[in-house]
């Protein structure tokens, strides 16, 4: 999804199991439909600067260590990792240690994309 700030303009696609279930099939699908619904319009609004407009891209679902990298190479920085961190489920408390592990993965510098990631 990508929304104003004020939520009066927004874009959103979802897709679920389609396919490979490939993270990078997935993404460049999800942005797609995004484009085609106008999210440049709100992204470049932000870009110039303009009162109200805000990007907010998060990844999840299914995400695993070895995507982080990659999508942080590319600009993301904000995950949903849900159950990754929930070893019983959604409903079980979150394993402090696991929190700590993707916190350290997440901040760490991706450096530069290779072209080929994505």
């Amino acid at each position: 999804m990508v929304f104003s700030r004020d939520g009066s303009k927004f874009v959103h696609a979802h897709f679920w199991g389609e396919g490979l279930n490939d993270p990078a099939a997935l993404g460049s699908r999800a942005c797609a439909e995004l484009l085609c619904q106008g999210a440049r319009d709100i992204i470049e609004a932000r870009r110039r600067g303009e009162r109200g407009y805000r990007v907010d891209l998060m990844a999840g679902g299914g995400l695993m260590t070895r995507h982080v990298p990659i999508l942080r190479a590319h600009g993301l920085n904000t995950f949903h990792i849900g159950t990754s961190v929930r070893h019983g489920g959604r409903d079980t408390p979150i394993d402090r240690a696991a929190v700590r592990r993707w916190r350290k993965l997440i901040e760490t510098d991706p450096g530069q994309p290779d072209r080929d990631d994505l």
